[in-house]
């Protein structure tokens, strides 16, 4: 997290392990790239989720050595704390909301856990977005998508209340839910 003049931002640093590492992912796209690249496709389809401002890759030839996705900070607890909450009718449905968003445009997230949203004053916005994909292929965004379903239901196995209302908001998402 810094401070640029009045904004708050976070530089997120993507390393190379080792040199196996840097050869392997040579000549596929960064991590940090996916994410902004992501984050511009989440923006275009009105989609909350984080704001991208710059990507710095650092290389030599095709080999790189890190890179560095900058974006807004994000204010606010993540997802596991509608536990907290006495009624969370409007942040279950805002989450659900985004889940038929992604539906409705074929995207999987990948990693769709509830640390992956921050809670705002605006509603929730996800983030960690370097797993994210478009499917091209309907079989394949069936599979994608209901692992990401069940990843997001996992996190509210002990909190049966809000799991309950999560499955009865997910209705139509998918046929196994």
């Amino acid at each position: 997290l810094v401070r640029l003049g009045d904004r708050d931002l976070v530089i997120k640093r993507y390393n190379i392990k080792s040199p196996m590492h840097a050869l392997s992912r040579a000549f596929r796209r960064s991590r940090a790239w996916v994410s902004w690249s992501n984050a511009h496709r989440m923006e275009f389809l009105g989609i909350p989720s984080l704001k991208p401002i710059a990507l710095i890759e650092n290389r030599l030839g095709p080999l790189r050595s890190s890179a560095y996705l900058i974006t807004e900070y994000l204010a606010g607890p993540d997802a596991l704390s509608l536990r907290e909450i006495e009624n969370p009718n409007g942040e279950t449905e805002a989450l659900i909301g985004i889940l038929h968003e992604l539906s409705d445009s074929r995207i999987s997230h990948g990693d769709l856990k509830a640390t992956n949203f921050v809670m705002t004053s605006t509603g929730p916005v996800m983030i960690d977005l370097d797993s994210m994909r478009e499917h091209k292929d309907e079989a394949s965004f069936e599979v994608a998508f209901r692992n990401d379903l069940e990843r997001f239901m996992a996190n509210w196995h002990d909190a049966p209340n809000l799991r309950d209302r999560f499955l009865r908001l997910m209705a139509g998402l998918n046929s196994q839910y």
